[in-house]
């Protein structure tokens, strides 16, 4: 993915400038939201609402393109290297986030009960919510929409901070009580808070909402499908600590023993999953 490019200017040494430049600039953002990444964090994004995968676009805004909305599957994400630098992300979990709220907009693009501010505060709190669920950091998805300014289309930074800890809060409320964490049930505590913002947000009574696609939400695969993925990740976890150990050179070791903390970390996840999906078919019983 390529976003840096200058144009030729004819003096041969400026041209070679900007060109090493270009270079630094692209081997940077790529160290730090490398393709493979960006590839997990939406394939993340995704498996969260039990959705099927997007193209992704590149060198376009941040973004979710829906097509026919009365379905997923013509949906096609943009991605920009440079808006996501520019904003702060950097590493999986927050790009994951980033990308679980377009997630958020294809589940709720043929929602028309929804304001345009509204469906995107419920995209911040769905972000929040898989933070709490994976047990993911929001501080710099946070502090890239925190001090963002209102629009026609998009609510104050402030609030979008306050509903993004407030998903987070719900899901890890939901957990310690042992609770299945489903679509709808999530979406009946967005209604309570945007009830108790009705008057901030000038919505004069808040509706029920529904949603039209069917979304498995937080249970794509059966219990025993997830434990299968999970051991698959721990078993890229060994390989990895396996090459680590081996590894003469002290960078080749550190990346290996990254990419093994990282196969761990999709493991626990998957983990996680197959205990809420026993949990939420143990109370439909």
């Amino acid at each position: 993915m390529t976003e840096f490019e200058y144009e030729p200017t004819g003096d041969l040494q400026l041209d070679n400038l900007l060109q090493e430049t270009q270079m630094v600039i692209q081997e940077n953002n790529d160290i730090l939201l490398p393709d493979a990444m960006v590839n997990d964090a939406v394939s993340r994004a995704c498996d969260f609402f039990g959705l099927p995968a997007a193209p992704i676009l590149d060198n376009a805004d941040v973004c979710i393109w829906p097509g026919d909305i009365s379905t997923v599957s013509d949906d096609v994400f943009g991605f920009s290297r440079e808006q996501l630098m520019n904003m702060g992300i950097s590493g999986e979990d927050s790009l994951t986030l980033v990308y679980t709220h377009e997630c958020a907009h294809r589940v709720l693009q043929d929602n028309e009960e929804l304001s345009g501010k509204e469906k995107e505060l419920a995209c911040d709190f769905f972000a929040g919510v898989h933070a709490g669920m994976d047990g993911m950091d929001t501080e710099l998805l946070v502090n890239a929409l925190g001090e963002s300014n209102e629009s026609e289309s998009h609510p104050a930074g402030e609030l979008r901070a306050e509903i993004i800890e407030y998903g987070q809060n719900y899901a890890q409320s939901m957990l310690d009580k042992g609770l299945p964490i489903t679509f709808d049930g999530s979406m009946e505590a967005f209604h309570e808070f945007l009830t108790e913002h009705a008057d901030s947000m000038g919505i004069a009574e808040p509706k029920e909402y529904g949603h039209g696609e069917s979304i498995s939400f937080g249970s794509a695969y059966s219990a025993n499908e997830y434990e299968s993925k999970a051991e698959n990740c721990y078993k890229e976890e060994r390989h990895y600590m396996d090459k680590a150990a081996r590894c003469d050179n002290p960078d080749d070791a550190r990346h290996n023993l990254n990419e093994a903390k990282k196969w761990r970390q999709r493991g626990d996840e998957y983990m996680q999953k197959a205990y809420y999906e026993r949990k939420y078919n143990e109370n439909k019983k």
